[in-house]
């Protein structure tokens, strides 16, 4: 046993204090942080194809091009085939402005077939009105199979952004590259970052 007397006490008891408490402050810190991304109000939700809508986006589903592409409800998720180049999956138009700071969407999709050529499939994105819909691309990401890892097993992909000013009429969008790949498109979900 070591018998700890005088400084030594007080060095080594105030050693684990302050790396108690430097743990305990990072802890907290880190439990904010996914509380504030995760489970605060707007903008923190999720979106889900909603075959309901029709024309424009309401600021609450998202829409599919139906008219170009195949697509079927599965379960609360949406399948569909890659088969032209086009809109697959867009909307909602969120009709409150995205305030100033910082963002990310994360998609939550699987691909019928993650073994095959590296070609490109999807391409995710998210942009915001200036004049036209969607005419202000704030981040993007051309997805191949290979970018699935395994087929049939969902897989989440995260776009970071920046607002610097009011955007409005956000969008969240994926575009079918034509390769003919079946994509199930679960939701996409919105949420603030920090730091």
């Amino acid at each position: 046993m070591i018998d700890l007397t005088g400084k030594d006490r007080e060095w080594v008891f105030s050693g684990i204090g302050v790396f108690l408490l430097g743990g305990g402050v990072w802890f907290l810190r880190k439990m904010m942080v996914v509380a504030y991304e995760g489970f605060g109000r707007f903008p923190f939700t999720s979106f889900r194809v909603d075959p309901s809508l029709k024309g424009h986006g309401d600021g609450v589903g998202l829409l599919f091009r139906g008219d170009h592409l195949e697509g079927k409800r599965v379960g609360s998720a949406w399948t569909f085939r890659t088969t032209v180049n086009d809109w697959a999956v867009f909307g909602p138009y969120l009709r409150e402005p995205l305030r100033k700071g910082r963002y990310s969407v994360m998609f939550n999709l699987k691909i019928d077939d993650a073994t095959v050529d590296n070609s490109p499939v999807i391409e995710i994105d998210v942009a915001c009105k200036t004049r036209d819909d969607g005419d202000k691309r704030l981040t993007g990401r051309t997805l191949t199979p290979l970018d699935f890892r395994r087929s049939d097993e969902y897989r989440q992909f995260r776009l970071d952004f920046d607002v610097l000013t009011d955007e409005r009429y956000l969008e969240i969008r994926i575009w079918s590259k034509g390769s003919g790949h079946r994509i199930t498109f679960d939701y996409a979900r919105l949420s603030r970052r920090l730091g």
